[in-house]
């Protein structure tokens, strides 16, 4: 007698257990697609909070919307650098392959010079770009982070440069 009990104890928590994680499923993925709304918003703090999220979130569905948020935060006339250094930490903690082209025409752009940034908000941008990449572990950066070691003057790009070599070994 007891021994049913116990185990009928156990399906019900285990029962529990799994509706609870169905419904937090449920509400998980809907708060991805509020924050890839989000990405679209004319508010910088939201844009960045919803990258940053997105980010931590750790869903690959994210990649796409970030990378376009990326290219139109690049295009735009009031770019924010602080959104495209989140959106490419995003890139960077979903570690998507997908995300290395833009990843390199970041670091490209940073390294001619196109961006009307000042050297610390490049450097931030270009770091960001650099640490992601290293986290992605895609060789195809390699060349271009030697590249940028060997002309970059920031000691901090340097240094996230030699990190993300290691990485890429």
């Amino acid at each position: 007698m007891l021994k049913k009990g116990k185990y009928r104890c156990i399906w019900v928590i285990i029962s529990v257990a799994a509706f609870i994680f169905s419904v937090s499923v449920f509400c998980y993925a809907a708060d991805i697609s509020g924050e890839i709304d989000a990405l679209k918003d004319s508010d910088p703090i939201k844009r960045a909070a919803a990258a940053k999220a997105l980010g931590k979130a750790g869903d690959a569905g994210a990649v796409e919307p970030l990378i376009e948020a990326l290219k139109a935060e690049n295009e735009s006339e009031e770019e924010n650098d602080r959104v495209e250094k989140y959106i490419i930490i995003a890139l960077g903690e979903l570690k998507d392959a997908r995300a290395v082209d833009i990843l390199l025409a970041v670091i490209s752009e940073s390294e001619e010079g196109e961006e009307e940034l000042d050297e610390d908000e490049e450097d931030y941008v270009q770091e960001a770009a650099i640490n992601a990449l290293g986290a992605i572990g895609d060789k195809r950066a390699v060349d271009e982070i030697k590249e940028i070691m060997e002309e970059t003057k920031s000691a901090k790009v340097n240094r996230a440069a030699k990190k993300a070599l290691e990485k890429l070994k």
